[in-house]
């Protein structure tokens, strides 16, 4: 049997789970406007599945998208870096409404400053705050369109060790003004 003639149904099956990677079944995100502008690589797509490039997700996966917007990051303290190679991509996803990746800086410590980069449907919005605040936030997902952040700082008279203050901040994607808006609480000062 020639070669060619072997692969097509291979090539048939992998069309087939492309076309339905994003459609169909309660996949718990809502749909969206957007582009398509590379083919995603699963190796930087996280924890998450492979899925094919639609209008209701970015190509991008979170390592390309977390690159290609951090110019736009506001900077980190005086003398520190950001290291989007040590954040973690798992967070990132390129069909929800709202997802996020938590950016440390190079060589972080506990107490160290961390940013939380936003996305809509893949493509970054911008960051939760314009601070970067110290200690790695909390972040957990409420729902497809928002999130929330729990901040941790040291009380008066606390060691970064013993911190024990907690600001809770939430973040929900809205559709009419196509922004971030935000509720809650923020850290007493920037880390």
């Amino acid at each position: 049997m020639p070669r060619s003639s072997a692969l097509a149904p291979v090539g048939a099956l992998l069309l087939a789970l492309a076309l339905t990677a994003c459609g169909g079944g309660a996949t718990g995100t809502a749909p969206a406007s957007g582009g398509a502008a590379s083919t995603a690589n699963a190796s930087e797509a996280g924890a998450q599945p492979p899925q094919a490039p639609t209008e209701q997700c970015a190509a991008m996966g979170g390592a390309t998208a977390v690159a290609g917007s951090l110019d736009e990051v506001p900077a980190p303290p005086a003398g520190m870096n950001w290291s989007p190679g040590e954040a973690d991509l798992s967070t990132y996803d390129r069909c929800a409404p709202l997802s996020w990746v938590t950016l440390p800086v190079h060589g972080a410590t506990a107490s160290s400053p961390y940013q939380i980069m936003l996305f809509h449907h893949g493509e970054y919005v911008g960051t939760a705050s314009l601070k970067s605040y110290g200690f790695k936030p909390a972040v957990e997902r409420i729902d497809d369109a928002t999130i929330q952040a729990t901040y941790t700082w040291p009380k008066d008279g606390e060691s970064n060790a013993g911190a024990s203050g907690r600001s809770v901040s939430t973040f929900t994607w809205d559709d009419a003004s196509g922004s971030v808006t935000h509720s809650g609480e923020w850290p007493p000062s920037a880390g």
